[in-house]
């Protein structure tokens, strides 16, 4: 029995260890997953230490640790002549620079989100490191918001910048006091722990990172007037009472004030011929650098003709697009042309420039040429507000009526509808088909062979489209009660896209009106304003040294935060805003 005992325990233990050796031999099943940040435990010199002299300081954290873009995310303010030397050490790191430190002066070195744990990458948020050259580190903070003028979106790497030199140049000809970076989803910027006093403030989005705003392609924001940024009042509760700010100015108790910079570009582009090309036989194409509204003289050098292109003046204003009317000269291989047009010196004044060109096509083996083929602006439906436009590939030179017809469907016969075919004023691809639609009817759409042409005889096949009118009921209205204390305005109804703007309607007002706006299709919309200072009927652009900002916008809004206007079939949405520009 003894003997039987000791065999079973035996026989027991070892299945135990192989059972136990045999469950280890799989891979570990991890664990809960590492999601907090690492924590610092010193620095040298402390955080806001003051007479500081040493051009380097260290942080030690608890754990190891790594960088993201840390040559991008780190802003020294204020900034650096050269950008300071960043060096991982295990558990720490060094910041070490050359320049020689301003005295009585408060640095900031804001790392953002650059510093992360080396195993998950938690990020240590917005670490930043401040010490004084003086006895007293500067304690006031002010933040804004930077957006584009146009269209309120945030742009990415744009500098914030204060200046204590009032000098209406001095953001071309200086580097800045303090600076600091705007969020590129919000705009939103802060300063933090820099001295009470009055400041010139820019915003730019910079070419060549020397914080100066040098190059025509920069954009720019600028204030009217400096800010003042001053240390609150406070009771004996510590409660704010107010501060010295000019009418602009939101105080927050938090962050004393807050300011909106609208940037633009301005149009001071060098304006010069950028490119030619000639991809198809029959199309010349010419692109300027910056938007052109003046003259091009095109003169042929290697063949004579008065009349052999037309142009195609629906494309952008930088680009010009010469379709050529004489097979002969579409054949040629080369066009030898001289090219007059307005082009700016290093002065940005305009003058005549004459360019000669050897404008060669070559056929690309691989690439099929196109075929002239034309196609209506719709599919299936046709709404009441819409235009119902045929659409080729190429300028239609000629078009033939009787190859085209419409009809309307009446208990199921087709009863022919009289209408017209005329010339759209915005494109040479396009001609427009007027009739008289009648709400919930379905119609027939033919254009046989023939019909159209382009300029080198081309013919379209066969369009052939059944389509429909929806019923009055299925659109909804918006009455908009609007007021404002400058005009004129522009008045647009978009799509709800902010990434994609696309103006449905459009009004020109000068005075407080009630805008009905009728067959709007079910969907969400956003209604945006322009004070149209110069009454040219489009929104324009700032320039700086002349202090003119650019045409201010506004969205309809509610609580600061867009309106999203939601149209349903057949409902009214009455709405009413009023804006205060001045």
């Amino acid at each position: 029995m003894t003997k039987y005992l000791v065999s079973a325990a035996i026989i027991a233990a070892l299945c135990i260890f192989f059972l136990t050796g045999c469950a280890n031999i799989g891979n570990p099943t991890g664990g809960i997953k590492d999601t907090i940040p690492p924590s610092i435990l010193e620095s040298e010199p402390a955080n806001f230490s003051t007479n500081v002299k040493t051009n380097k300081f260290r942080v030690y954290f608890d754990e190891y640790i790594k960088f993201d873009d840390i040559n991008n995310k780190l802003v020294v303010s204020p900034p650096l002549s050269k950008k300071p030397k960043v060096t991982l050490r295990g558990k720490s790191f060094v910041v070490s620079f050359e320049d020689t430190l301003r005295d009585n002066i408060t640095y900031t070195f804001s790392f953002a989100d650059a510093i992360q744990d080396n195993n998950e990458g938690n990020p240590y948020e917005d670490f930043t490191y401040v010490f004084s050259t003086g006895s007293i580190v500067d304690t006031l903070d002010f933040h804004g918001s930077v957006i584009r003028a146009v269209d309120h979106k945030a742009e990415e790497n744009v500098v914030v910048a204060l200046y204590n030199n009032f000098d209406d140049s001095i953001c071309i000809k200086e580097r800045p006091l303090y600076i600091t970076k705007a969020d590129k989803e919000s705009g939103f910027f802060v300063f933090r722990n820099i001295a009470e006093g009055k400041y010139k403030i820019f915003a730019f989005k910079e070419l060549n990172n020397n914080l100066i705003y040098d190059q025509a392609g920069e954009a720019i924001a600028f204030s009217d007037e400096p800010v003042e940024i001053v240390a609150p009042i406070v009771d004996e509760e510590n409660s704010f009472l107010n501060f010295n700010a000019d009418s602009s100015v939101v105080d927050t108790p938090e962050m004393h004030q807050h300011l909106t910079l609208f940037m633009f570009m301005e149009d001071r582009d060098q304006q010069y011929l950028k490119d030619y090309k000639r991809e198809q036989p029959n199309k010349l194409s010419l692109e300027l650098n910056t938007e052109y509204n003046d003259v091009i003289g095109i003169t042929p050098l290697n063949f004579d003709s008065k009349e052999w292109f037309v142009e195609d003046y629906s494309v952008d204003k930088k680009l010009f697009n010469y379709w050529l009317t004489d097979t002969t000269i579409a054949k040629l291989d080369t066009l030898k042309l001289k090219v007059d047009y307005l082009a700016t010196d290093s002065l940005y004044k305009l003058s005549w420039r004459t360019d000669t060109l050897k404008v060669v096509y070559k056929k690309d083996k691989n690439k099929q040429e196109g075929k002239f083929n034309t196609q209506l602006n719709i599919s299936s439906k046709l709404e009441l507000f819409d235009s119902l436009d045929i659409i080729a590939s190429e300028p239609i030179s000629k078009f033939d009526i009787t190859q085209i017809s419409l009809s309307v469907f009446v208990d199921t016969i087709e009863t022919p509808v009289p209408f017209k075919v005329v010339d759209d004023e915005t494109s040479l691809f396009k001609k427009r088909v007027l009739f008289n639609r009648k709400p919930g009817a379905k119609y027939h759409f033919t254009a046989l062979p023939n019909a159209f042409q382009n300029y080198s005889s081309e013919i379209n096949d066969t369009l052939d489209v059944n389509f429909s009118v929806p019923e009055l009921d299925s659109y909804g209205i918006v009455k908009l009660t609007y007021s404002a204390d400058l005009y004129p305005q522009i008045v647009q109804l978009l799509k709800a896209d902010k990434d994609n703007e696309k103006v449905i309607r459009e009004f020109f007002i000068d005075k407080d009106t009630l805008l009905t706006i009728p067959h709007l299709t079910p969907d969400k919309y956003l209604i945006k304003s322009i004070y149209d200072a110069n009454g040219n009927k489009k929104w324009d652009t700032g320039e700086y040294l002349k202090h003119i900002q650019p045409e201010q916008v506004r969205y309809l809004n509610k609580d600061n935060v867009l309106e999203e206007v939601i149209v349903k079939e057949n409902w009214d949405v009455e709405l009413v805003w009023d804006i205060i520009l001045k």
